[in-house]
């Protein structure tokens, strides 16, 4: 007899509380913003957010409380043999660990937490993949073994319109932050399993683009057709409508092309008008 599996992510992945249906549920992160706590999608949104940011509020991440995610688990488990939880890269979280120590508190053979080593719309993409694997009849423990064999596909560049940020996350030296405001320089990003990190330094954000499309290009050179290629952005919709165009112009690309939001998570760090091109394999049986 097939096991009933649910599948459970966080709202790291794109996916909002307005997404779940049976069988799918999402778990909302909790931000710490001025010693005051607000949940995404129940008393922090998107507008809010960045309102917060414009404002010059002191912002955090923080992780779901452990007790949350217990009590999560617990009621899924009333109605489905197994929970399949994806949560954010490991590297980019504690959260991974969080849960899978929830899940070795339940009992074996329970609930099976799975590393995908992806963030946003990247992850996103691997869950609708996975929610296919759960209609097709795959077992959690068969559908982590996919997520983690391929979990080293993510590869995302985004450009930042701003130092601002990186200094206030603690990811760049006050120093560092000055001389490239000064100089107007728009960095871009790597982001990827294991890692963030420089990847180029341009004046402009039209440089950025061209650079970002240059590097997908190389990426896709060999095999087109496995992969996801998608935009992300804060707060910056008509820049990442125009880096579509030209996406769908200079690498002649037909499949769908994703705009998504990058998550607070990351706006967090990055600040708004960031744009952000995303790649990662479509996940195979």
């Amino acid at each position: 007899m097939t096991k009933q599996v649910a599948v459970v992510t966080d709202t790291n992945s794109g996916f909002s509380l307005e997404d779940e249906r049976a069988g799918f549920y999402v778990l909302p992160m909790p931000f710490i913003i001025d010693e005051n706590e607000y949940i995404e999608g129940i008393t922090l949104d998107k507008e809010l957010f960045y309102k917060f940011m414009e404002e010059g509020r002191k912002i955090s991440t923080v992780q779901p409380p452990i007790a949350e995610i217990l009590k999560l688990y617990n009621r899924i488990l009333k109605e489905y043999d197994e929970i399949l939880h994806i949560p954010m890269s490991s590297s980019l979280s504690d959260t991974y660990q969080t849960c899978v120590s929830v899940a070795h508190h339940i009992g074996e053979g329970k609930v099976f937490v799975a590393d995908s080593k992806k963030i946003s719309v990247p992850l996103k993409r691997n869950l609708q993949d996975v929610l296919k694997f759960v209609e097709e009849g795959l077992t959690a423990e068969e559908i982590k073994d996919i997520i983690e064999k391929d979990n080293d596909s993510m590869t995302a560049y985004v450009a930042l319109d701003t130092l601002k940020y990186l200094k206030t996350g603690g990811r760049g030296s006050a120093a560092l932050t000055a001389i490239g405001t000064l100089l107007k320089i728009k960095p871009v990003v790597f982001l990827g399993p294991g890692k963030v990190e420089p990847a180029k330094n341009l004046r402009t954000m039209n440089q950025a683009k061209d650079w970002i499309i240059s590097k997908a290009a190389e990426i896709l050179n060999d095999n087109p057709d496995e992969y996801y290629v998608d935009i992300a952005h804060t707060n910056s919709l008509d820049e990442a409508i125009s880096l579509k165009e030209q996406i769908v112009e200079k690498l002649n690309w037909h499949d769908e092309i994703l705009i998504e939001d990058l998550t607070l998570s990351i706006a967090t760090h990055i600040g708004p008008g960031a744009l952000a091109v995303a790649i990662a394999k479509k996940l195979k049986r």
